[in-house]
């Protein structure tokens, strides 16, 4: 610091603080506290908001001696309550509005109030190595939060070792970016410092985001950084990672896996080091540079020792071992290991341990982990032998949630456990047998209370359930395994439904299949039991196909319980009778005579004739990650064509100017399917991309079918590839869930068209297409345009971003896309979802509605989403265009984040869903015309593909989807989300002759932004 005091020490946002005020602000900390008779050796709390003078605060609680305890502002009341009275803390500094004032025996202080006066330092020498530097709190396996108290020598230690190893000077600007609350954020905030370096404090803001934390990397020049794997992934996955400018970057804190290793290095040259260390052995205690060539019959080596650290196995005997390969429990020694825990004298007793080896006796700390050392010398972790678990990076202890669980009234006993998705995603689960006859669901609301208040929200359940009793192993233990496979056969009430009626049995029926559950009974609640969003459409479709009754989302919301819904069918609902769909297309084809096109085609007929053809075009890729022969799969597609007319169309006028379908039969045409063979030398992603750029620019000539075309790559040394472009006026986006279905299922063996369970009549394209002009003749939609007419009524011009520039006189078409990545948040939605019984497409249209108003001009805001109208369950089978538009438009005045903006856009999303059968022409005709300067009347667009997703092969070859780049757009922004096995992805794709990249990017940052408000409310 002498020799550069004005070298900018530290960053955040627009904030900065030089090395000299940096000294200086931590000295009037420093100061502060020797003026208030804060003891050396004392814990000071530090309980702030990111900014530059979290350091400062913190740099100066160390200079005076005393260890600095951070605080997660985020965390619950009690929480922070039950650390700060453990730890007996002398002072808090906060600058948190959030933090409460109240109720702490220590004072609480605003640093800021500080540093604008004088504090001058009498004593201005430095601790001592065996003073504690810093106490960081960890979960405990009684429940109650351990602080492990870290000294000043053992800091040092690894300062130098990692200043050393990576050779960290003046040049390095190091990300700051794990919370202060974690171990992983010591090194972040004091390295840096050591070596003279820059260190940037990632802005709150951005600290969830993906794509903010890129930007953030590419606009600092981060040069080194750490990320847990579970975020690292999020962050390969997107385009702007191959950029980063990083020398070198870290992760920890979970397992890294070979396939997470293979990605990274398959996106960038810049190093990857693996670190391991509890908090109680100073941040690290081990590292490996990893080495593509190690071998991958292994886990992922996590190394050799940090310097002045040893690393032992003991057996359960407590005796070393000795042989490679041998497991046994990680046993750390060495100048790293903590103090202690705070006011823990049992669990000192427990954990720090003597080892005599050779007749000397070290200190050591027994980790809990299981490893094993490798012939290289290399340690590999396998996993804990006790109930902590790290999930996201963050510690779990189990036992401290059974504890709370276990206290909590009505609860008789009571399990939790780790359950791992398809995703690889591990989730918190609690198993529970409730007391007597206690009603279950308000145990479990008692339970997700009391955990929320005493936990903080990385070790609240994803799942509660109730059972008749815990099953053991016969050691008397608790079989995990089988309460796994237990998670979705709930046993808290009646295992049989009244049989009062064939409704209520055949509804029982519906429930059981459409949410994969054995025990349901008459008071089942439907979204308690897990339903989706994707569950109510698959309702609606099998009660509409069995009963002949159309209900409408807003019935299943207002009506959950199997019994109201029983109620709620009555008499209207008809068994055995023709299926009224079916009769209605009957009528209209007498009546016509001739076939027509459905209502939403004639839309895509009518188009402009500027609306370039391409833009219709649906592109499917995948790589084929595996063997695969393109014979089997020209066969497979040749089957799907045949059992899907509406593939095999054609479009022409007839004598009197009115647009006509023709259905043709497959020897009509030439199999549209292709076979190209690349030399191995233009084997490449760019050549595959080029490739799927053709197809999407190629567009179909609608007077002649089919209206699918396939294009299979042959890649003798690397894998295949499939591409299948299908026109938008005979698919959709279920459509392509529903193809490749097929397709991999016809791959397999050739097989009849596959219907949904509780299937009684089967519906074809047209059925539907027919039925709705019969029923659009007979003015039966009539109340849909009643509704739309109110709801568009005097609605506002196209509004624009704010700060956009000059647009052309003519929609040009052209696109831009950002990509979008909600993993991280995907849990904390399920969450809000379960919480508050909203679907996840209300409150992500929420916070784009609000991003919106902080975006533009206008308080009367509207958004356009299509519905994908398959509203029998005989059409979840069935390839075409069923997608019809709605408009969200919830005429507010205040746009802030909060429980009662999303209970009134969710009222709005299920009116409009309720009237969403009206093609896009005659929905439009209730607004002003469209000016010639925009795509689409409605300039904002959110589509979420609510269709099945999962992973699907060909024969034992997986596919792997292949990203379809932006060939254009038809309105100027368009939000798209769609689950996957993993969570929640998507894009923002806006309309670049009208938008800048950076009012793009605004747009994007406040939705990240108010979804994460959102996700808060209690």
């Amino acid at each position: 610091m002498n020799s550069t005091p004005d070298r900018i020490a530290v960053k955040c946002g627009a904030q900065h603080l030089t090395y000299r005020q940096l000294d200086q602000q931590a000295d009037l900390i420093a100061g502060y506290l020797e003026h208030n008779d804060v003891p050396r050796n004392a814990i000071v709390a530090v309980a702030m908001e990111r900014t530059v003078q979290l350091m400062a605060v913190c740099l100066g609680i160390m200079k005076h001696g005393c260890a600095y305890l951070p605080i997660d502002i985020d965390n619950p009341e009690h929480r922070i309550k039950n650390i700060l009275d453990n730890a007996g803390v002398e002072c808090i500094f906060s600058d948190a509005e959030s933090f409460p004032r109240q109720g702490f025996c220590a004072m609480t202080v605003n640093p800021h109030t500080i540093f604008s006066q004088a504090y001058p330092r009498k004593n201005i020498s430095g601790p001592r190595p065996s003073t504690c530097a810093y106490c960081i709190y960890t979960s405990g396996s009684t429940g109650a939060p351990k602080g492990v108290l870290i000294s000043h020598g053992a800091l040092l230690n690894h300062t130098h070792w990692f200043i050393e190893a990576f050779a960290v000077n003046e040049a390095d600007i190091i990300l700051q970016r794990t919370s202060i609350a974690f171990d992983a954020s010591v090194w972040e905030l004091w390295t840096g410092l050591a070596a003279g370096a820059c260190t940037v404090m990632l802005p709150a803001a951005y600290a969830k985001h993906p794509l903010g934390i890129l930007l953030t990397l590419q606009r600092e020049h981060i040069t080194i950084a750490q990320f847990v794997p579970t975020l690292l992934r999020e962050l390969v996955r997107l385009r702007q990672f191959e950029h980063i400018p990083c020398r070198l970057v870290f992760c920890g804190g979970e397992s890294l896996t070979w396939e997470l290793a293979d990605l990274f290095l398959a996106k960038t040259r810049t190093p990857l080091v693996n670190l391991y260390g509890p908090t109680e052995t100073t941040i690290d205690a081990t590292f490996w540079r990893v080495n593509p060539d190690a071998d991958r019959a292994l886990p992922a080596p996590i190394g050799q020792p940090i310097r002045g650290m040893q690393v032992y196995l003991l057996d359960e005997q407590g005796k070393p071992v000795a042989l490679p390969h041998q497991e046994g429990e990680i046993v750390i020694a060495g100048p790293g290991v903590a103090i202690g825990y705070v006011n823990s004298p049992h669990e000192n007793e427990l954990r720090f341990t003597s080892l005599n080896l050779d007749g000397h006796a070290l200190r050591t700390y027994k980790t809990g982990d299981i490893g094993f050392f490798s012939t290289t010398g290399d340690l590999h972790y396998l996993g804990r032998r006790d109930s902590q678990y790290k999930i996201n990076g963050h510690r779990v202890e189990l036992l401290a949630i059974e504890e709370i669980v276990q206290q909590t009234p009505g609860v008789h006993s009571a399990a939790a456990y780790i359950d791992t998705l398809v995703s690889a995603e591990k989730q918190i689960c609690v198993a529970f047998v409730p007391q007597g006859d206690t009603d279950t669901h308000a145990v479990e609301q008692r339970i997700r209370q009391a955990l929320s208040l005493q936990l903080p929200s990385y070790m609240h359940p994803s799942r509660i359930q109730a059972l008749s009793e815990l099953p053991l192993l016969p050691n008397g233990k608790i079989n995990h395994n089988t309460l796994r496979e237990l998670a979705f056969q709930p046993d808290t009430g009646p295992t049989e439904i009244d049989a009062q009626t064939s409704t209520a049995v055949q509804l029982q029926s519906i429930w059981t299949e459409v949410l994969n559950q054995q025990t349901i009974s008459s008071d089942s609640h439907f979204f308690e039991r897990g339903a989706t969003s994707l569950s109510v459409m698959m309702l609606l479709g099998r009660i509409a196909n069995l009963f002949n009754v159309y209900l409408s989302p807003k019935d299943i919301f207002d009506h959950p319980v199997l019994a109201q819904q029983v109620t709620l069918l009555g008499e209207g609902a008809s068994h055995g009778a023709e299926n009224a769909m079916l009769l209605d297309a009957y009528a209209w084809r007498r009546r016509v005579g001739e076939q027509t096109p459905g209502l939403a085609q004639l839309e895509i007929l009518d188009k402009p004739a500027q609306t370039p053809a391409y833009l219709e075009n649906v592109v499917l890729a995948f790589y084929i990650k595996g063997t695969c022969s393109a014979i089997r799969v020209r066969e497979a597609f040749a089957t799907v064509l045949a059992q899907q007319p509406a593939l095999r169309c054609s479009f022409t006028l007839n004598t009197h100017g009115q647009w006509r379908r023709t259905q043709h039969v497959i020897d009509d045409f030439p199999l549209p399917f292709h076979v190209i063979n690349l030399e191995p030398q233009n084997q490449s992603d760019d050549t595959v991309t080029d490739l799927v750029v053709q197809a999407s620019l190629t567009a179909f000539d609608l007077s002649s079918p089919p209206l699918i075309r396939a294009t299979y790559i042959q890649c003798p040394e690397a894998n295949d590839v499939l591409i299948i472009t299908a026109h938008h006026i005979a698919f959709d986006g279920w459509s392509g869930a529903v193809l490749m279905d097929q397709l991999c299922a016809h791959y397999q063996a050739p097989m009849g068209s596959v219907a949904p369970e509780q299937i009684v009549h089967c519906l074809s394209y047209s059925d539907y297409t027919d039925a709705q002009h019969q029923r659009f003749t007979e003015k039966l939609l009539d109340k849909h345009l009643d509704f739309w007419r109110q709801a568009l009524e005097h609605l506002p011009e196209p509004f624009a971003l704010r700060g956009a520039g000059q647009r052309p006189d003519a929609f040009t078409f052209r696109s831009a896309v950002i990509p979008l990545n909600l993993d991280a948040q995907y849990a904390a939605i399920e969450r809000l979802c379960n919480r508050s019984g909203f679907s996840l497409y209300t409150i992500i249209l929420s916070a784009f509605l609000v991003a919106l108003a902080r975006n533009t001009d206008t308080e009367d805001l509207y958004v356009r989403s299509p519905v994908a109208n398959r509203i029998d369950a005989a059409l979840e089978s069935v390839v075409g265009y069923f997608v019809h538009p709605m408009v969200i438009r919830p005429k507010l005045s205040h746009w802030s984040p909060s429980l009662h903006l999303l209970e009134q856009i969710n009222h709005c999303v299920l009116d409009a869903y309720g009237h969403a059968l009206l093609p896009p022409h005659l929905f439009e005709a209730n607004c002003s015309p469209r000016s010639s300067a925009y795509g689409s009347r409605f300039p904002y667009w959110y589509n979420h593909h609510n269709y099945p997703s999962r992973q699907r092969q060909l024969g034992d070859a997986p596919l792997r989807g292949i990203g379809v780049p932006s060939t254009g757009i038809k309105t100027d922004v368009s939000l798209n989300t769609v689950r996957t096995d993993s969570g929640l992805i998507g894009s923002l794709s806006y309309y670049r002759d009208g938008i800048s990249q950076v009012n793009a990017q605004a747009l994007l940052a406040d939705f990240h932004q108010a979804l994460d408000q959102l996700l808060t409310i209690a």
